[in-house]
């Protein structure tokens, strides 16, 4: 995944002065990483949780490096030394016991250790959601091949949404009062602040015909903040992440679930914003008109 090169996603991005809320420019093409000499092989950590998932990753890299320089180099001698030779016959073994006990505990130590060393971490992200009430909250919907974001209103609340009140460019998701709630299409958040995200895979319908569609599974990931998540239809999952301060820009999001032909097309901008820029993304300031995701059932009939 690291083969196409994150051009709009790493610290390329251009901080914005303190004052200044000027509208951000638009996302660059993506760029293969070896035509790109500003390029660094792993996008820039901007989320607080981000050097902990890094270390997982490195120190799974280290392990399995090992074992394989290992390997290769089992593999390479023996092919030199049991090379055929000229009068020499080959010799039969039916295996050593005591090495096959060996490498399958040692084998289970490992993952048993790799287990233990990322439960914290996992717990962190997946399974100890911040308080609803400080924090900034967004919908987020996946279909075939876009992403749709909604944020509460003024009132603090999320509008249930249902597949007939689609209306593609006037009410993408459906909203049954898509003035109560603010829709855009790219992701925007404050920094410093942990943000929780609902994600739903969102269906079609076709006014004309009367017909749905059902959601497919799609995955939302964004490299910077070290997050993925699987979005399962009909399943909707809460994820939170905390941007590091200093952090603004442009960066992306993307799908990282095959979904279907369109999918290389499925990508958003993720915008890391300064309150006052924030607040004329949505209209109003959020910090002054606390959000919940409680309320009418939010997931798409």
């Amino acid at each position: 995944m690291f083969l196409v090169g994150f051009a709009s996603s790493t610290g390329t991005q251009a901080q914005a002065p303190e004052p200044a809320a000027a509208s951000a420019p638009a996302l660059s093409p993506l760029v293969p990483m070896w035509e790109d000499p500003d390029q660094p092989l792993i996008p820039e950590i901007i989320s607080t949780y981000g050097w902990d998932v890094d270390y997982l990753f490195y120190l799974i890299l280290a392990i399995t490096s090992f074992f394989m320089v290992l390997c290769l180099g089992l593999f390479f001698y023996f092919l030199v030394r049991y090379r055929y030779q000229e009068g020499r016959r080959a010799t039969y073994t039916h295996g050593n016991s005591k090495l096959e006990v060996f490498w399958t505990v040692g084998t289970a130590a490992i993952l048993i250790y790799l287990a233990v060393v990322q439960r914290e971490t996992w717990s962190e992200i997946r399974q100890e959601l911040p308080d609803e009430a400080t924090s900034f909250l967004v919908n987020v919907y996946a279909e075939q091949f876009g992403w749709h974001f909604t944020y509460p209103g003024k009132d603090g609340k999320f509008e249930p949404t249902s597949l007939e009140e689609i209306f593609p460019g006037i009410n993408p998701v459906g909203l049954e009062n898509p003035d109560n709630d603010v829709y855009l299409s790219d992701l925007v958040v404050p920094e410093g602040v942990t943000v929780i995200l609902q994600l739903f895979s969102q269906g079609k319908y076709d006014q004309d015909t009367g017909k749905e569609t059902l959601g497919v599974l799609h995955s939302f990931f964004v490299s910077n903040l070290r997050l993925k998540l699987d979005i399962v239809p009909g399943y909707p999952q809460k994820v939170w992440f905390e941007v590091l301060p200093k952090k603004r820009g442009i960066y992306e999001v993307n799908c990282a679930e095959l979904c279907g032909l369109g999918h290389y097309t499925m990508r958003a901008n993720f915008k890391v914003l300064s309150d006052a820029e924030l607040e004329k993304e949505l209209g109003y300031n959020w910090r002054e008109h606390p959000a919940t995701f409680a309320g009418p059932d939010t997931t798409q009939k």
